[in-house]
């Protein structure tokens, strides 16, 4: 039987996993009042250029920590070990990523987008780096909270950073309206102050102690999963370059719009995701299982039941709601 405590973590697995979606709509406002056309388009190529960067940095650890806790969750020591060297790798990796943008990132946005184009790597895509490299590092502990099913925590830092990140974009447009500075610098000072939280609750849990021989096989589980998390970015965002060359920058807001209300569904089955995959990863290891379950199978029946629910009201509602907030 599914318990009362799954739903609630679903709940706040969902909620939380909607803040992002939100934070960019309760800002949509803002964006349109105090930024260009051709602004707004710019902004969001920053963003999917920090989320490409965000998955060179991590390196897919942030999977690699959640499904690889359950090994050694119950030796503490060990834990300690894995999980420190699971975030010196993140702090080397991000060291090496700065490097690669402070000596070339110019060249690389020459390349991809023009000396005469609205793009510039100094100084937006080069804090664009640090905000990546600070988020990665909070996803990956955030991951960690999932599976360590500690949704309280999960929860409140989340809400921190909703909170910090709205505030302080809408104050930065109010004191540099018409520049990037708002959305920019209101990604990159939340993305450091959750991540520097985070490191002082990882210190503080685990200490900061690395072992090499978890290396071989952290890197023969990344390996993978980064290749398959660039062609999900290439699949998910490379139509916006395309609509950037055809087109404009002014298009490319307009269709990042229409995608981002597409995405609530997305964001559910996400938080919902996270709450079960914990609960299974551990009822498999404790019974040692290498097969599904009727426990198991009525978790994914219940994540089939509600997608298939959503999907229907979704696509009644969105048409209907949707043009009494936006108007523009």
């Amino acid at each position: 039987m599914i318990s009362k405590n799954f739903f609630k973590s679903s709940f706040i697995y969902s909620f939380v996993g909607a803040l992002p979606y939100a934070s960019g709509i309760i800002l949509i406002p803002f964006f349109i009042k105090f930024l260009s056309h051709e602004d707004y388009g710019a902004n969001e190529i920053y963003l999917i250029l920090m989320y490409i960067v965000q998955i060179l940095s991590s390196f897919g650890l942030d999977t690699y920590i959640g499904i690889n806790y359950f090994e050694h969750k119950d030796n503490k020591s060990r834990l300690g070990e894995f999980v420190g060297t699971v975030f010196i790798a993140l702090i080397v990796l991000g060291a090496f990523i700065l490097a690669i943008g402070s000596s070339g990132g110019n060249s690389i946005f020459h390349l991809l987008f023009g000396k005469k184009d609205h793009m510039m790597f100094f100084p937006y895509g080069f804090i664009t780096l640090f905000t990546a490299i600070f988020n990665g590092f909070f996803k990956t502990y955030t991951s960690l909270l999932i599976n360590q099913q500690r949704p309280e925590r999960f929860l409140w830092l989340n809400i921190l950073n909703f909170i910090f990140t709205v505030v302080l974009s809408i104050v930065l447009l109010y004191t540099f309206p018409k520049t990037l500075y708002g959305p920019i610098l209101g990604r990159l000072f939340p993305a450091f102050f959750v991540c520097s939280l985070s490191i002082f609750l990882l210190i503080k849990e685990f200490g900061f102690k690395a072992r090499a021989y978890f290396l071989k096989n952290m890197v023969s589980f990344c390996i993978p999963v980064v290749v398959y998390l660039l062609f999900t970015w290439v699949v998910s965002y490379i139509d916006r370059f395309i609509i950037k060359d055809l087109l404009n920058l002014s298009y490319v807001g307009i269709y990042a719009l229409a995608v981002k209300i597409a995405m609530l569904i997305d964001i559910l089955q996400i938080g919902l995701a996270n709450t079960m995959h914990p609960k299974i990863y551990t009822i498999w290891k404790d019974n040692n299982l290498k097969e599904s379950t009727l426990e198991v199978n009525r978790y994914y029946n219940g994540f089939t039941a509600v997608t298939l629910l959503v999907i229907p009201v979704f696509m009644i509602a969105v048409p209907l709601v949707g043009p009494i907030f936006i108007k523009d």
